[in-house]
């Protein structure tokens, strides 16, 4: 009787720990679970058990059997779950928190931009369209955005057949009013403005060469917003609509949905586990295997997330690459977290400048993951542009395979630093010049090498056509000039370089050229190259 007494406190001790050991890290205050409509249903009519007693619940997402209950005693509901058969899987609802830190003091000008070698990476390209001329699309999850803001406007994703406002889905998308994006906290068309989104979405893609404000890392590339609640539930919904609209793209063949190839989610729940969120984390799979790579950003605390926690950095997922933040020194910030397992890069993080909203300012200087995150989904963004066939054929036929591709350039052309070595699982800071490097030389057979000074490769003349093959690493306003053999100035006109690995200005010109020998001139500033060619016309 006493070994039976003793063996029934010992099993309950085990059961107690066992319980203690599973609820306590986890434990929030609703469930998500997976399962079908119809065993829901049953649950929600039996639910006057008197354990856990009534079941509210909602439908998070309801193709993907998606829902979330909540109970008068959710610990013992969630034992229960944990151990239903029909259930395919469940973890706790909890509120994140977004990888914010405090502002610093404004600077003049984008230092961290010459850290990164993105001046070198935009000779050859500055972002914007494909091989084919297809838009790249960078899905944003954060908490709002000033949408009218002056640097940001023109980039910003609109689906064209929605009309904002009639409170109706034009496109038929699933999705009322999403004109230019969704508000998943409030399930509108409209944007909560906020500082924190506006922040992200300026190092990634506010406009560049327009005379205005700062350039992002892709000067027009689109950016598909969501604005999301603060629970994992709204990110887990957020998620699904930007997966929806690349399958809606693929599906379609580009006429409908969107062509998002990248996802920056710069937040988080620290001190927990991947494991211990299962249907959040297959999330990056799904939207990996539709050719979507997940930026995030890792917390903002000096703690070893593999021994700590963070989620989403600690999902075990091919598709998610995890930021943490370099400071001015260009070392690992130690106001940042690390793990040489779950983080896979950093980059700049520390007084980057950005846009934000009129009452701050409409640029500020901010610091911490949140800003470098954006910084590498902008370089996987800029990647994307890559402009030759074999690169193009492996986005358009095997997309999953391209944005596994697009990570391990990231990583591989990282930069070394001793202070990442064994904090990151590449030891190494962004770098997008060497990135473009690996796959213009893996894929494209061709070797780039950073344009130094301005240079005229070649001059083609067919009256009345001129065109000039040359190189240039700035971005601004050039003039081209041509000059007898007298040296007297015959033509001018302004222009911009081509956006492109190669580039060729074209012009007509509206005078003959009589004589035999001329110069072209190309001019930036103090900066000038000249080459003669002879005038004649090669068809003749």
């Amino acid at each position: 009787m006493q070994k039976f007494v003793f063996l029934s406190v010992f099993l309950l001790i085990l059961v107690s720990l066992k319980s203690f050991s599973q609820e306590i890290p986890v434990k929030g205050d609703k469930i998500i679970v997976k399962s079908s409509a119809r065993h829901i249903q049953s649950l929600i009519n039996a639910s006057r058990n008197p354990v856990y007693g009534d079941i509210t619940w909602q439908i998070l997402d309801a193709e993907f059997n998606y829902y979330i209950l909540d109970s008068d005693d959710n610990e013992s509901l969630y034992n229960a779950l944990q151990n239903d058969p029909m259930v395919k899987g469940v973890q706790w609802d909890k509120k994140l928190e977004w990888r914010k830190r405090p502002n610093d003091p404004r600077l003049s000008e984008q230092n961290y931009l010459e850290v990164i070698k993105a001046f070198e990476a935009w000779d050859i390209t500055t972002g914007g369209q494909d091989f084919e001329g297809r838009d790249i699309v960078i899905g944003v999850i954060d908490e709002g955005y000033d949408t009218a803001h002056e640097d940001l406007q023109a980039n910003i994703w609109t689906f064209e057949r929605e009309i904002p406002g009639d409170g109706l889905d034009n496109d038929n998308n699933g999705t009322i009013d999403d004109y230019a994006g969704w508000n998943q906290a409030d399930n509108s068309g409209t944007h909560r403005s906020r500082s924190h989104g506006t922040n992200i979405v300026g190092v990634l893609g506010a406009e560049g060469n327009n005379n205005t404000g700062i350039a992002g890392i892709n000067w027009n590339v689109k950016l598909l917003l969501v604005t999301a609640g603060t629970r994992i539930s709204d990110v887990m919904a957020s998620n699904l609509y930007i997966l929806r609209q690349k399958r809606e793209y693929l599906s379609s063949g580009g006429t409908r949905g969107a062509n998002v190839c990248v996802l920056n989610y710069s937040a988080g729940l620290p001190g927990f586990f991947g494991e211990d969120f299962p249907l959040w984390c297959e999330q990056y799979d799904m939207l990996g295997q539709e050719g979507i790579l997940s930026v995030v950003a890792t917390d903002n605390a000096y703690i070893d997330i593999d021994i700590e926690g963070d989620v989403p950095a600690t999902c075990a997922s091919p598709y998610l690459l995890v930021v943490t933040s370099t400071d001015t020194n260009d070392e690992h910030d130690q106001e940042t977290a690390f793990g040489s397992v779950s983080v896979d890069i950093a980059a700049p993080g520390k007084r980057i400048l950005t846009t934000d909203l009129p009452i701050r300012g409409t640029y500020k200087t901010e610091t911490g993951t949140s800003l470098s995150t954006p910084m590498v989904a902008g370089a996987a963004a800029l990647l994307y542009t890559t402009q030759c066939e074999a690169f193009n054929n492996i986005v358009s036929n095997n997309p999953s395979q391209a944005s596994l591709l697009i990570k391990d350039a990231l990583t591989n052309g990282a930069d070394p630093r001793i202070s990442l070595k064994l904090k990151t699982s590449s030891g190494g800071r962004l770098n997008i010049f060497e990135s473009l490097k690996l796959i213009y030389a893996d894929f494209c057979d061709v070797d780039i090498t950073p344009v130094k000074d301005i240079t005229i490769h070649s001059i083609d003349w067919r009256s009345p056509s001129l065109s000039v093959d040359y190189a240039t690493p700035h971005n601004g306003t050039h003039t081209l000039k041509i000059f007898d053999s007298t040296g007297r100035e015959v033509y001018s006109e302004d222009f911009q370089p081509a956006n492109s690995l190669k580039k060729i200005h074209s012009t007509s010109l509206p005078l003959e050229l009589p004589g035999l020998y001329y110069f072209v001139s190309i001019i930036s500033e103090k900066h000038i190259a000249s080459k003669g060619f002879t005038a004649q016309d090669t068809r003749k």
